[in-house]
């Protein structure tokens, strides 16, 4: 079994998956809101922090760890 060089989850294909649960990585999971910012950021902010921080925190240890996608919620209405 070759090392699997992907550290993002949906990268990977069904036998990567089996692969990754066999060797016990550890998921990384990013979670961020979707509310407003004001005019000077996008909806998307507390979404790309926790999953820039995944995406590093694994490149540190690829052996170890996967990023899952970004679970997003809430609901920011505007004034």
């Amino acid at each position: 079994m070759s090392r699997i060089e992907k550290i993002f989850y949906e990268e990977l294909t069904f036998p990567e998956v089996r692969q990754i649960v066999a060797e016990q990585r550890v998921a990384l999971l990013p979670v961020g809101t979707i509310e407003q910012h004001g005019p000077h950021c996008p909806l998307k902010v507390d979404n790309a922090c926790p999953s820039a921080v995944c995406r590093l925190a694994a490149e540190r240890v690829p052996d170890d760890a996967i990023v899952m996608p970004c679970v997003p919620y809430g609901y920011g209405g505007v004034n």
